[in-house]
């Protein structure tokens, strides 16, 4: 079975070659037994598009539920070490022995957190600007008709509705 782009190329050949010298009564009656052809390949495409969408949408349902999932496991593993680690500091333990285990406590790495109190005052020497492009003023300006070399406005893409 041809493609649809086949299909198309087909029905578009045919259009051209009825146009050029050929009969139109010859010509509307060509294309109209065409066009079934041409419907039912797209209504298999959009078959497989809309099964596509149900699987993907269950895909991305599957993965919150195993994201959830996750989540509430790492805050159970970080809860469960919190009340191990508190239960050492009430006993003023540093390592307790928990059958083939042995429980440490151990101070963290890396550098030491740092906490602002007042961000006001922090002064002007420890403080970097970070410069952005405002995008929606220059879209503006572009709108507004004028041009430059460094920014323009690209068309707006397309696609297809299903009904």
């Amino acid at each position: 079975m041809a493609t649809l782009f086949e299909l198309v190329n087909e029905y578009n050949e045919l259009y051209n070659l009825a146009t050029e010298d050929g009969d139109p009564v010859a010509l509307a009656d060509t294309l109209e037994a065409w066009m079934p052809v041409i419907e039912q390949k797209a209504q298999g495409y959009i078959n497989v598009i809309q099964t596509l969408e149900m699987e993907a949408k269950r895909a991305k349902e599957i993965a919150a539920e195993f994201t959830a999932k996750q989540k509430a496991r790492e805050n159970s593993v970080k809860s469960m070490k919190q009340m191990l680690l508190m239960a050492l500091d009430g006993m003023g333990k540093k390592e307790l022995p928990a059958g083939d285990f042995t429980i440490k406590v151990q101070a963290n790495g890396g550098k030491k957190p740092l906490i602002i109190d007042q961000e006001d005052a922090i002064p002007d020497s420890m403080l970097k600007v970070i410069y952005e492009a405002d995008k929606e003023r220059i879209r503006e300006y572009l709108e507004a008709g004028n041009e430059c070399e460094w920014a323009h406005l690209e068309e707006r893409g397309r696609h297809i509705a299903i009904k």
